[in-house]
């Protein structure tokens, strides 16, 4: 067992959910995360630390209808010594930097990454054409469908570097995204993959299993570098 407790865990954790949107569901991974921190704690008997949780989506969203929704969200997640937790809205793209380099402990996006950050500047610039779609879809052009690819590409790429720079090391980044069941969009065998509700309640189950391993391996590594 580990000599110190309250070295195995940081005093302060920091989650991100990118693409929060503004529904009953929008607590639900960060609420996840906060219990499995909570749990992991009691069964180490150490400190609970504070949790600085981030909501993130674009600048039009309706950060109002997500606020109000803290204050059950807060009292649900109290200690009995006091609120260790703490919510923060951080409106902004995650096509891109959103928080300091090393700060996030898990980042969360859950039907989100599917957005692109912009329409791909061919179909701007009049070069292809999309008639009758407005995103790619079984009727639109090989070019056109091609086009689509190269942007997500690009975003995604983007998304990925922002935040290798914004977790900590061992930090853990869980993201669930729409997918199709054939590359050829135009194939009647393309099936999008439409299970939110099941996917979610997965995504919630790793975030626990992800923090019990995350914990352990923590503790691992100062058990072994103990020195009586």
């Amino acid at each position: 067992m580990w000599r110190d407790v309250s070295a195995a865990m940081p005093q302060s954790i920091g989650v991100a959910d990118l693409g929060c949107s503004a529904g009953p569901n929008t607590m639900f991974l960060v609420s996840a995360a906060v219990d499995a921190v909570r749990r992991r704690c009691a069964a180490a008997g150490a400190a609970f630390p504070n949790i600085r949780v981030y909501l993130n989506d674009l600048p039009d969203n309706d950060f109002n209808t997500v606020f109000r929704q803290l204050p059950a969200f807060l009292r649900q997640s109290a200690e009995p010594t006091g609120n260790d937790v703490f919510v923060f809205g951080a409106p902004g793209s995650f096509h891109g930097r959103l928080f300091p380099a090393e700060s996030l402990h898990l980042a969360i996006s859950s039907f989100s990454l599917h957005w692109l950050s912009q329409v791909p500047q061919e179909l701007v610039d009049g070069e292809l054409l999309n008639k009758g779609n407005i995103c790619a879809g079984r009727t639109s052009s090989p070019a056109v469908n091609d086009a689509y690819a190269r942007q997500f590409r690009s975003d995604l790429m983007l998304f990925l570097s922002s935040r290798g720079k914004e977790l900590v090391a061992g930090g853990w980044l869980l993201a669930s995204l729409k997918g199709r069941s054939a590359r050829d969009m135009s194939s009647k065998r393309c099936v999008i993959n439409n299970h939110p509700t099941h996917v979610l309640n997965t995504m919630a189950a790793r975030v626990r299993s992800l923090i019990t391993f995350w914990h352990a391996s923590h503790i691992s590594m100062v058990d072994r570098s103990y020195e009586p």
